[in-house]
């Protein structure tokens, strides 16, 4: 069996009741009111604010406009040329500022004992263990001298002594040994 409307709305307000009783008892009212007469006159009113304009401007005022934006303009670039320089410089100053800092983290300096990826240490060691192949004008070369020999290094054997001396005994010049001597 079909319902009604009304039976409808009478089984809403009765759950309603049910659910919320306070709700229930507010009675249907529109507490929205207007003025007697409110339509009749606003007509005249629309109107009467359409025609009184309360801005007011001079005859010329279109006239001058382009003229005068442009001299804005102008005037807004002159004052800011100063302002533009200093803002370059502070800003130029600031990304150096940061760049070094970058640098100082990003690229920390290596400890003073390295050099060319070797430590100071292991190149001693190497010359130790293999002076007898290195040349001495080469050493000298490289800018070593006798104050860079290790303090603690033992002497050369008498028969180390000869056994070199006889491989390179052609490599010497006896001028040159005289002169040593």
């Amino acid at each position: 069996m079909k319902k009604n409307n009304y039976q409808k709305s009478q089984e809403i307000r009765d759950e309603i009741k049910e659910i919320a009783p306070t709700l229930s008892n507010i009675e249907k009212s529109n507490p929205y009111g207007l003025p007697m007469n409110y339509f009749e006159g606003l007509p005249n009113q629309i109107s009467s604010k359409l025609t009184t304009n309360p801005y007011k401007v001079s005859d010329k005022y279109f006239e001058q406009l382009a003229d005068n934006i442009q001299e804005s303009i102008k005037n807004q670039k002159e004052d800011s040329k100063p302002k533009i320089r200093l803002l370059k410089i502070v800003s130029g100053i600031a990304a150096s500022i940061l760049l070094i800092g970058a640098m100082y983290f990003l690229y920390p300096q290596e400890p003073a004992e390295v050099s060319n990826g070797l430590a100071v240490a292991e190149s001693e060691l190497f010359l130790e263990e293999n002076i007898h192949e290195l040349d001495i004008e080469e050493l000298m070369e490289l800018g070593l001298t006798m104050d860079d020999a290790p303090l603690d290094s033992e002497p050369l054997s008498k028969e180390v002594l000869e056994i070199y001396l006889e491989e390179n005994i052609e490599d010497f010049n006896i001028e040159e040994l005289t002169e040593l001597l």
